[in-house]
């Protein structure tokens, strides 16, 4: 009875204050009064329910829209802004409660390599070749940790992991009906698949991206879902965005898809360490080579047939032929970034820095037809990337964390007996695997349709870790 007064006096309040904002903006012509309620309610409800920020978070991914201001700033909204309340609701939990910091998860070794890759970066940034622009990288990627590592862990529990997939995954189905009701008026054709995904997505890849990590999160939510129409919704629309990410035509995400398959079964077989140390061999025996006597230099492409492909299956041809523009463009900023390297190996130019300082470091023989790069991309390789921004040790600072993390959720899988977290483990580690496919290709850890699942990972693996160990005591 008291509670539901407390509650009439509460509503009647706001109803109030509603009416007073109301008149008060139609007096003075100032619009902006009008959100004043709303603000008051949305930091009321993340001083007594953050969480629902958190999830909030996850389903706003989908719809975030890449906004550029005229100073040349960017920002996506709303993730963004969400983002940046969350860190500093994080901050606020720290100061109210100083002992939280020592819970077991912020002292976990993920959490430690974390926070060398953080410090890392912070380096980098004072010795950057251009400050401001490292600084605007730093900032953004300290509320990304915050955010999607620190906070996954503050509130992480088998429900809370479910929770947050449905969140992600309702979202996630709207925003992929949406495209492809668009995609199908224009027959599924290859070419208009970047003007379909917009403005939710910048381009077919970051929208294929998405879509194909998020496709064992939502697996796995169907297979811990009970039996009845949940469990069959959600294996409908494990299948359909399986069905939208063919049909994004995304080169990255079909072989990533194929790798998370093949790495999850290697995890399942305890071969993790084995492959690792192969494929580290190969790729270092690889980059000899092609550095050894410049035998790079015998990849160049022809200038004249390197072109746009408009049917997918020419774009397939033309890659097998080292004739497809993006491939190659790819290989003329590789090719520079290599040279970067060698300029700066230690710190590197700082991060945030390649597109600043590549063009100086590029190779005419590589140049294609879209080397003048007027939107500004990167060096479309995150491995590559990271060596040329943040120097060698932060590239390795960075691969440990991922040797780390693969390691790790062998250990914890085989280690574990119930079905629940095993599951969560597995289609956790498929997830990165997808992402970590992905970044060979593109540097998508610093966009908001990638980057928050990165962390949100790593977090995922370090709490069932520190959760199931003080359980085994």
């Amino acid at each position: 009875m008291n509670t539901t007064a407390s509650l009439d006096r509460w509503l009647t309040a706001f109803g109030v204050l509603l009416i007073l904002c109301a008149w008060t903006a139609i007096y003075l012509n100032l619009w902006i009064i009008w959100i004043l309620p709303g603000m008051i309610l949305a930091a009321t409800l993340a001083l007594v329910r953050y969480d629902f920020y958190y999830y909030l978070l996850f389903a706003l991914i989908p719809f975030s829209v890449e906004v550029i201001f005229p100073n040349g700033l960017g920002t996506d909204l709303p993730t963004e802004p969400v983002m940046i309340l969350l860190s500093g609701i994080f901050v606020l939990v720290i100061l109210q409660d100083p002992r939280v910091l020592k819970q077991p998860f912020f002292r976990h070794p993920i959490t430690w390599l974390i926070g060398c890759h953080l410090f890392w970066i912070v380096l980098t940034s004072v010795t950057s070749q251009h400050e401001i622009t490292s600084l605007k990288y730093m900032l953004a990627k300290s509320w990304y940790i915050l955010a999607f590592y620190a906070f996954t862990g503050l509130l992480f529990s088998v429900s809370s992991w479910k929770k947050t997939i449905r969140w992600l995954g309702l979202a996630l189905l709207a925003a992929v009906a949406w495209v492809m009701i668009r995609h199908a008026a224009a027959g599924f054709a290859f070419n208009r698949i970047n003007n379909v995904v917009v403005p939710f997505f910048r381009n077919h890849v970051n929208y294929g991206s998405l879509v194909c990590l998020s496709i064992p999160l939502v697996a796995g939510l169907a297979w811990l879902t009970p039996r009845g129409w949940k469990r069959t919704f959600w294996i409908l629309g494990t299948l359909f965005l399986v069905t939208a990410m063919y049909l994004s035509y995304t080169r990255a995400t079909y072989v990533a898809l194929m790798v998370g398959i093949g790495g999850g079964l290697v995890l399942y077989l305890k071969q993790v360490k084995s492959v690792l140390i192969i494929g580290c061999i190969v790729a270092v025996a690889a980059i000899g080579w092609l550095l050894d006597q410049n035998h790079y230099l015998e990849y160049a492409p022809d200038y004249d047939k390197t072109v746009t492909y408009y049917e997918f299956e020419s774009l397939l041809d033309a890659t097998a032929k080292g004739q497809d523009i993006s491939t190659m463009e790819r290989v003329y900023r590789w090719v520079a970034g290599m040279h970067m390297i060698k300029e700066r190996p230690v710190f590197g130019f700082g991060p945030g820095n390649f597109y600043n300082f590549y063009k100086s470091y590029t190779v005419s023989s590589f140049r294609t037809y879209v080397s003048d790069n007027p939107e500004k991309s990167g060096i479309h390789s995150y491995y590559l990337m990271t060596a040329v921004e943040q120097g060698i040790p932060g590239a390795l600072i960075f691969l440990f964390i991922c040797f780390y993390f693969l390691v790790l959720s062998e250990r914890t899988f085989h280690r574990l007996q119930e079905r629940e977290t095993r599951t969560i483990v597995l289609v956790n580690a498929v997830m990165i695997i997808h992402i970590l496919t992905i970044l060979i290709l593109n540097d998508m850890v610093e966009t908001d349709k990638v980057g928050p699942f990165f962390f949100f990972g790593l977090a995922v693996l370090a709490a069932v870790d520190v959760h199931t160990q003080r359980e085994a005591k």
